[in-house]
Formats: structure tokens, sequence, C-alpha cells
């Protein structure tokens, strides 16, 4: 599974403008990617963003990461992850 990954403050004054882009390129590639949008406002995202070894001086930021059927079950029970943004199962 490949994963996209955008971390971002919701807050940010930019906000709309690049979550607007990140939606329409899962939108182009759904079924071939899952976006993952990351609130870096949300201290629930903490856990994924240190296991992404992301800081606060990276945001905002893309990633896109190549993950494994296990990693990918492992981030979503474990650290809470839900993707968005992809119509394939």
């Amino acid at each position: 599974m490949i994963a996209f990954f955008l971390a971002m403050a919701k807050s940010s004054e930019d906000f709309e403008t690049v979550s607007a882009d990140f939606k329409k390129v899962a939108g182009e590639h759904a079924g071939k990617l899952r976006a993952v949008y990351l609130n870096t406002d949300d201290k629930a995202s903490k856990q994924v963003l240190d296991y992404m070894d992301l800081s606060e001086s990276d945001y905002p930021t893309y990633r896109i990461l190549h993950l494994s059927k296990v990693s990918a079950y492992l981030l979503a029970t474990n650290l809470g992850l839900k993707f968005c943004c992809d119509t394939s199962d």
C-alpha cells in the first residue's frame, strides 16, 4: 500500500488551499494510494508524526510511504490512524 501523508496545522493560514490540492491529488490517484491528513495541532497525531520521525520544524510537509499490509494495519490499530480519500478496499 502506498500512503500519501500531509502533516499540517489546520489553523495554518494556507490550510484551505493546501488541503484542497491534497484532496485533488488523492482523488486523481484513488485506488493507487491512501491519503492521510495529520493535523499537527492535534496531540493525537503526535504518535504518527513521531513514528514518521517528523518534528515541528518539518511542518507543513508531504510524505509518500510504501507500507506493507502489516505496517499499515499496525498504524491503523495501534495509532488510531484513519485513511481517507480512497475509494478502493
